[in-house]
C-alpha cells in the first residue's frame, strides 16, 4: 500500500517547534492550496468564492478566477480549498449562489509565510 500523500496530515500531527514557525503547516499545504491561500491574502477582502453547476467550475480567489473546464479538474482545487478549511486558515462565511469562504488570522500568517522565492501562476 503506498504511503499517504502529506496532505493527509493534519497540523496536529507535528512537534509544537515546528508548528511555531509555520514550517510543518506550509509543508503539508498543496500547491493548488498555496496558490488559494497566496493570491487570497493579497487582496483586501480576503474572500474565496467556489461556484459549481452543470455548466461551470469556476474558484474566486481576491483577484484571481480560475476557471476549470471539467469537473475532474475542479475536484483538484475544491480539494485545495478544503485542506485550507480543515486546517483553519479559511472559515465558511455564506452560501447563496456560490459557497464563501474567508481567510483567519492564521490564514494571513501562514500566506505571509509561503516562501517569497516560490513561483506562483499568474
Amino acid at each position: 500500500m503506498p504511503p499517504e500523500p502529506a496532505y493527509r496530515y493534519r497540523i496536529s500531527d507535528f512537534k509544537e517547534e515546528e508548528i511555531k514557525n509555520n514550517f510543518a503547516l506550509i509543508s503539508i499545504l498543496s500547491a493548488k492550496a498555496k496558490i488559494i491561500i497566496k493570491k487570497t491574502s493579497e487582496d483586501k477582502d480576503g474572500y474565496i468564492i467556489v461556484f459549481s453547476n452543470q455548466e461551470c467550475y469556476e474558484l474566486i480567489c481576491g483577484q484571481k478566477n480560475i476557471q476549470c473546464s471539467s469537473a475532474r479538474e475542479f475536484a483538484g482545487w475544491e480539494s485545495a480549498v478544503k485542506q485550507l478549511l480543515d486546517n483553519e486558515l479559511i472559515i465558511f462565511e455564506s452560501q447563496n449562489k456560490g459557497t464563501v469562504y474567508r481567510l483567519t488570522e492564521k490564514g494571513y500568517l501562514t500566506a505571509d509565510d509561503i516562501d517569497k522565492d516560490t513561483q506562483l501562476p499568474s
